[in-house]
Protein backbone atom coordinates (compact mmCIF):
# COMPACT_ATOMS: atom_id res chain seq x y z
CA UNK A 1 0.00 0.00 0.00
CA UNK A 2 1.30 3.43 -0.87
CA UNK A 3 0.79 6.56 1.21
CA UNK A 4 0.31 10.09 -0.01
CA UNK A 5 2.11 12.81 1.90
CA UNK A 6 1.76 16.53 1.30
CA UNK A 7 5.14 18.22 0.94
CA UNK A 8 5.50 21.98 0.81
CA UNK A 9 7.95 23.75 -1.43
CA UNK A 10 8.61 27.31 -2.47
CA UNK A 11 7.51 28.66 -5.80
CA UNK A 12 8.53 32.30 -6.17
CA UNK A 13 7.82 33.60 -2.69
CA UNK A 14 4.75 31.44 -2.05
CA UNK A 15 4.38 28.07 -0.40
CA UNK A 16 2.72 25.32 -2.39
CA UNK A 17 1.68 21.87 -1.24
CA UNK A 18 2.23 18.83 -3.42
CA UNK A 19 1.11 15.30 -2.85
CA UNK A 20 3.65 12.51 -3.36
CA UNK A 21 3.46 8.72 -3.08
CA UNK A 22 5.85 6.95 -0.76
CA UNK A 23 6.27 3.33 0.25
CA UNK A 24 4.83 1.84 3.43
CA UNK A 25 8.35 1.32 4.74
CA UNK A 26 9.36 4.98 4.31
CA UNK A 27 6.03 6.16 5.70
CA UNK A 28 6.45 3.98 8.82
CA UNK A 29 10.04 5.18 9.32
CA UNK A 30 8.99 8.81 8.96
CA UNK A 31 5.99 8.34 11.26
CA UNK A 32 8.12 6.73 13.99
CA UNK A 33 10.92 9.28 13.74
CA UNK A 34 8.56 12.26 13.44
CA UNK A 35 6.91 11.31 16.73
CA UNK A 36 10.27 11.08 18.46
CA UNK A 37 11.38 14.44 17.03
CA UNK A 38 8.06 16.31 17.48
CA UNK A 39 7.64 16.86 13.75
CA UNK A 40 4.85 16.04 11.36
CA UNK A 41 5.48 13.21 8.90
CA UNK A 42 5.86 15.76 6.10
CA UNK A 43 8.33 17.81 8.17
CA UNK A 44 10.34 14.67 8.88
CA UNK A 45 10.51 13.78 5.18
CA UNK A 46 11.54 17.36 4.36
CA UNK A 47 14.23 17.19 7.04
CA UNK A 48 15.64 13.98 5.58
CA UNK A 49 15.49 15.45 2.07
CA UNK A 50 17.46 18.53 3.16
CA UNK A 51 20.12 16.36 4.78
CA UNK A 52 20.35 14.21 1.65
CA UNK A 53 20.58 17.27 -0.59
CA UNK A 54 23.36 18.76 1.55
CA UNK A 55 25.32 15.49 1.45
CA UNK A 56 24.91 15.22 -2.33
CA UNK A 57 25.97 18.86 -2.75
CA UNK A 58 29.19 18.02 -0.87
CA UNK A 59 29.72 14.86 -2.99
CA UNK A 60 29.31 12.56 0.01
CA UNK A 61 28.44 9.07 -1.21
CA UNK A 62 26.05 6.53 0.29
CA UNK A 63 29.04 4.28 0.93
CA UNK A 64 30.76 7.02 2.93
CA UNK A 65 27.61 7.49 5.01
CA UNK A 66 27.39 3.72 5.62
CA UNK A 67 31.05 3.59 6.68
CA UNK A 68 30.59 6.53 9.06
CA UNK A 69 27.56 4.84 10.63
CA UNK A 70 29.64 1.67 11.08
CA UNK A 71 32.24 3.72 12.98
CA UNK A 72 34.93 4.39 10.34
CA UNK A 73 36.66 7.41 11.88
CA UNK A 74 38.91 8.08 8.88
CA UNK A 75 35.95 8.43 6.54
CA UNK A 76 34.13 10.54 9.13
CA UNK A 77 37.09 12.92 9.38
CA UNK A 78 37.38 13.22 5.58
CA UNK A 79 33.66 13.91 5.19
CA UNK A 80 33.65 16.40 8.08
CA UNK A 81 36.56 18.23 6.43
CA UNK A 82 34.74 18.18 3.08
CA UNK A 83 31.64 19.67 4.75
CA UNK A 84 33.72 22.33 6.49
CA UNK A 85 32.87 20.98 9.95
CA UNK A 86 36.46 20.10 10.74
CA UNK A 87 39.86 21.47 9.79
CA UNK A 88 42.95 19.33 9.40
CA UNK A 89 44.59 21.18 12.27
CA UNK A 90 41.71 20.03 14.52
CA UNK A 91 42.96 16.45 14.14
CA UNK A 92 46.54 17.11 15.25
CA UNK A 93 47.56 15.39 18.48
CA UNK A 94 49.79 18.34 19.41
CA UNK A 95 48.70 21.84 18.39
CA UNK A 96 51.12 23.35 15.82
CA UNK A 97 52.06 26.31 18.04
CA UNK A 98 53.16 23.95 20.82
CA UNK A 99 54.99 21.69 18.37
CA UNK A 100 56.93 24.66 16.96
CA UNK A 101 58.10 25.75 20.39
CA UNK A 102 58.97 22.24 21.59
CA UNK A 103 62.59 21.31 22.14
CA UNK A 104 63.47 17.71 21.49
CA UNK A 105 66.06 16.18 23.75
CA UNK A 106 67.62 12.79 23.24
CA UNK A 107 69.74 10.95 25.77
CA UNK A 108 73.47 11.30 25.28
CA UNK A 109 75.32 8.41 23.70
CA UNK A 110 77.32 7.97 26.88
CA UNK A 111 74.18 7.41 28.92
CA UNK A 112 73.04 4.55 26.69
CA UNK A 113 74.04 1.01 27.60
CA UNK A 114 75.00 -0.33 24.19
CA UNK A 115 77.01 -3.30 25.41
Amino acid sequence: MEHRVAIRHTMRYTWAMRSIRISDELFDLARDESGAMSRSIAQQLEHWAKIGAALEQADVTQEQVRRILRGDLRVRERVFMKLGLLKQVDMYLIPPEKARSAVLKAPSIESLDLA
